[in-house]
This record gives C-alpha cells, structure tokens and sequence, in this order.
C-alpha cells in the first residue's frame, strides 16, 4: 500500500526534487501551488495538483487529504531584500501556523519541516542540535522568521502533532534556476567581482536532503531537529567551481569584509536610486562572511543521512541547467 503526502513548494527547487522522487518511489503525492505558480516542473510529475496558499488558511483546508500520512513542509520565502520583509514574514510565519493548524485539523500523521541552519545563529564552535539557536536576534530577516516558524512547529508537537525539523545549509542541484543556481549566470557574466574574505558555509546535495526528508518521515523523531551538513567551502571557491564547469575565466576575489560591506552599500544606494537590480546587498553580506559550521552526527546516525562532494553537486546543478537550455 503506497503511502500519501501533501508538499508545499513543490513548484520551487527542494520541493521538485522531493515531488520527483516521492512519485517515483510509488508515494500518493498531492502538490500544493499558488495560482500564480508556473508548473512547468510540477506537471513532469503524475502528482495532484491542488491550487492554495499558505497565507489562505481556508484553502490549505480543502487541499489537505483527510489522514495524510505525511506532510513536508518545503516552500519558503528566501528573500534577502529588507523591503520585502513583510511579505516574507506572512509565508513563512503566518503562513507555517496556518499549515500546523490545518495539519492537525485534517489528522495528518506526520509534519516535516525543512527549516535552515541559520536558525542557530552564527557561532565560533561548531552547531550541534544542543547549541541555542540565536536566530531570534539575527540581522536577516530569513533567519528570524524561519525561527519563527521552527517555534510554531515544536508548539504543535506539544499539542500532539509528529513534527521534525530539518536543518540544511546551502543547497545545490538540479532544478534550481533561482537560487544558489543563479550563481551559475553570475559567474558567467562576471557579475560577482568580490566576495569576503571570511565566511565558510556547509553545502549539500539537494538529493542527499531529499533522502534526508524522506527518512525523517519515516524514523524521525517527534520533536526533534536534524542538522545536515556536508562540504564545508566559502563562497570564493564556490564560485571557483561553477567557473571551471562553465569553462568560463574566474575573475571573483576575495576582499576584506569590511570594506566589503563599505562597496555593498554603495552599490546598493545606486542601485536603490536607479531603481535596477544588484547582486549586492548589505542582507547579503551578513549571509556571505558569515560562517556556518556544524555536526551532523545525529542525521547521519539515525536517518542515514550522507553528503555528496561539492564538485558534484556542482556538476549536478549545470548540467540540469545545460539540458533545461538555460545555460
């Protein structure tokens, strides 16, 4: 007998992958969308469609199957863009209590969030699930409200609900064409003549979280978070890596933080006043010379969680963006 699931984001880059493995694997997958969403993706899958929002307490009602088995809760509002705070802050706060209550209103079995790293704040030693989360007081508002939304689900575990938390740092692989994979046009055009000096992050495997998602649904424990980590890399090399794929000079350096920042200022003023787009933002830079470190021993011990090398999924990413045509 197949077991059912409700996604959320499964327009997006996460939730693709996770829509595309679950129907493989036999699963009875309902996908919600947004009116607004392009399915391009969505519709490769023999997924149910269901129009909703999560804002749309209502509409998440009607699209929840009665006694789902499991819920995974993957979209997210990953701006960086102070002015779009407010809207960031209804999708992944109001937007996730909204979820919570219609979960437990309609008997799912299970709830999987897919939260980040970033909810524990940057630390100078290494993050395990014991170390306090200081998102709470974080410069970016992402950090802050998918704190925000983590405390939601940990109150409705106290009310009953079989939630888990998942806790990834960056994601690479296919199907992503707005995120970390924007990089890959950035890089080609040149568009990123400095990043700082400082700054280390953990890097997965879209794949590898996918099956870390699944596996939480199945023997996660209720209440618990699950940091997955993988290759620890800062962005210059990175970036270094999607260069050499594309085949394509590397002329991003590295530069002090400080006046990092002083240029990403700047930049974001003009940018501001001539009303045009800017790789640089000072929200952006607190994500960048930042450094995330962490242990993931309990992912790896009790969902069987392993991480993939950078290089491939570095290799990985272009080459769903070469067969998609995009690069």
């Amino acid at each position: 007998m197949s077991r059912s699931a409700f996604v959320t984001g499964g327009t997006g880059f996460v939730g693709a992958n996770l829509v595309e493995r679950l129907t493989r694997d036999g699963w009875d997958v309902t996908a919600l969308h947004r009116a607004t969403s392009a399915l391009d993706v969505l519709e490769r899958f023999p997924a149910r469609r269901v129009c909703g929002d999560l804002i749309d307490h209502a509409s998440l009602l009607s699209a929840i199957p009665h006694g789902v088995d499991v819920i995974f809760h993957v979209a997210s509002d990953l701006s960086f863009q102070t002015e779009k705070n407010a809207t960031q802050t209804e999708i992944n706060v109001d937007g996730t209590g909204h979820l919570v209550d219609a979960a437990m209103s309609r008997g799912a079995a299970r709830f999987v969030y897919l939260s980040t790293l970033a909810t524990y704040g940057v630390h100078d030693a290494v993050v395990t699930e014991a170390t306090r989360q200081t998102a709470a007081d974080s410069a970016l508002n992402y950090a802050r409200t998918k704190w925000q939304a983590e405390e939601i689900v940990r109150d409705a575990a106290k009310r009953g609900l079989h939630t888990t938390i998942l806790n990834p740092g960056g994601i690479l692989g296919p199907y992503d064409r707005s995120t970390w994979g924007l990089f890959f046009f950035l890089v080609r055009d040149g568009l990123i003549p400095y990043v700082p000096d400082i700054g280390i992050m953990t890097w997965s495997h879209v794949a590898d979280v996918v099956d870390a998602l699944i596996a939480a649904a199945r023997v996660g424990r209720a209440g618990e978070n699950y940091i997955l980590g993988g290759t620890e890399a800062d962005l210059h090399d990175v970036l270094a890596c999607m260069a050499e794929r594309l085949q394509v000079p590397f002329t991003t350096r590295r530069l002090r933080a400080d006046l990092l920042r002083n240029y990403t200022d700047v930049r974001a003023a003009i940018a501001a006043h001539f009303e045009e787009p800017t790789v640089y933002s000072p929200e952006v830079m607190e994500v960048f010379a930042a450094s995330y470190r962490c242990d993931d021993t309990r992912a790896r011990e009790e969902l069987s969680y392993t991480s993939r090398p950078l290089e491939q999924m570095i290799a990985d990413s272009h080459a769903w963006l070469v067969g998609e045509g995009l690069l």
